[in-house]
């Protein structure tokens, strides 16, 4: 089979693992004799180091959970409020760069869990573990990466490689039949291509920024209201804004930016809930839009 055909034929057939598919583009990249393209298809096999510039699709928004003691008590996976934290502490919680190669990404989208969980090192969690409480401290964290940001990855890559070829495939018809042809393609039309199709911004994991605006826009400060509309939006169940009232009052005047062990353990409740199925939300994203809507409400942001 002509390599042009056979590519086209296993980027689009989920079935063929793209490790195998970037595996051919690698012999595509030697006819064409283009050191960009050459470079991207090493990097997305082999993995980017730590001087590579990492593809935007590569740079992934997470949130942050923790888990939390007293000496009596231990609340888990509770989401991490990080807006009174050192930038690079909040940057950190809220972004993860993935360099690993692509076979790795594909093992790690075939884990069978909603979402995933990369470790905060341990010295940052010694040196922030008294900021978010009085009575409590921070004994674990980790960054939470839902397995659809996975395979937004893959789907990323596999839609520049077609849409690289199908342009090639524009540029030059005969290179379906002939590996020849695909050597005299003028190298600047092929960077071109490579700008257009591998290096576009193509917004391919953008989520919650729509809603992530709304509640910035709608949660009043001390208005239970237009609280527990967002949470609706948010598929929130009314008798579970009630206990988030309830957690609420309980946990009484918030003025240092950090919340309550009440309002704390109903956000583990509602993590729980999203990673078992029981509530229909991203993982990846909607506990940290339920941490921002009680900020917008204690009156934090």
């Amino acid at each position: 089979m002509k390599l042009i055909k056979e590519l086209q034929e296993n980027v689009i057939d989920e079935k063929v693992s793209l490790s195998t598919t970037l595996r051919k583009a690698k012999v595509l990249a030697s006819l064409l004799k283009n050191d960009q393209f050459r470079k991207w298809v090493d990097d997305e096999l082999n993995g980017y180091d730590g001087d590579s510039i990492l593809p935007e699709y590569r740079q992934l928004s997470t949130q942050s959970y923790g888990t939390f003691a007293n000496g009596f008590q231990m609340l888990k996976n509770s989401p991490l409020p990080t807006h009174h934290l050192p930038e690079v502490v909040q940057n950190y919680a809220s972004q993860i760069d993935l360099r690993q190669g692509i076979k790795e990404l594909e093992s790690i989208a075939a884990i069978d869990d909603q979402a995933l969980h990369f470790k905060w090192p341990p010295d940052m969690i010694a040196i922030i573990q008294r900021e978010f409480s009085d009575s409590y401290a921070l004994l674990d964290a980790w960054r939470a990466v839902g397995r659809s940001q996975i395979e937004g990855i893959l789907d990323a890559i596999r839609n520049r490689l077609l849409e690289f070829i199908l342009q090639l495939k524009d540029l030059r018809p005969e290179i379906v039949e002939s590996e020849e042809a695909i050597s005299q393609i003028p190298e600047e039309k092929v960077a071109n291509v490579f700008k257009i199709t591998i290096q576009g911004d193509h917004n391919v994991l953008a989520t919650g920024t729509g809603f992530s605006q709304e509640v910035q826009q709608h949660v009043i400060a001390k208005d239970d209201k237009s609280l527990a509309d967002a949470l609706r939006r948010m598929n929130v169940s009314d008798k579970e804004i009630e206990e988030l009232k309830s957690a609420i009052q309980t946990d009484g005047s918030r003025q240092k930016k950090s919340l309550g062990e009440g309002v704390r353990q109903w956000l583990g409740n509602m993590t729980g809930k999203a990673m078992e199925g029981a509530w229909k939300v991203a993982v990846d994203t909607a506990p940290g839009l339920l941490t921002k809507a009680i900020s917008k409400y204690y009156g934090w942001e």
